[in-house]
């Protein structure tokens, strides 16, 4: 199971604008290979964006915060902006020892 992400957003609708919070998990792809004398290749596999969970940044402080609705363009723009700026990997020294 890839990490949760977080990252803040800010959605326009009409007059309005809310400051909204997002959880996500992020899977990377890979490109293409073209293939060697030993190896057969393989497609470009494109990166995966889930959105877990949305919800208005004036209630981050409360523990059972309402989810905030995304509209179907709204998440196409949110995971398509994630994927071409994709988030810095978290090392975690542990991992190495």
């Amino acid at each position: 199971m890839p990490p949760t992400h977080n990252t803040e957003w800010t959605i326009e609708r009409g007059e309005e604008a809310f400051d909204i919070c997002i959880d996500f998990e992020y899977k990377s792809g890979s490109p293409a290979h073209y293939g060697s004398l030993t190896y057969p290749g393989h497609p470009e596999e494109p990166g995966e964006v889930e959105i877990t969970s949305v919800w208005r940044k004036s209630d981050e402080h409360l523990t059972d915060a309402p989810e905030f609705k995304l509209t179907d363009d709204e998440q196409e723009k949110i995971e398509l902006y994630i994927l071409e700026n994709p988030p810095e990997p978290d090392y975690d020294y542990d991992d190495y020892l």
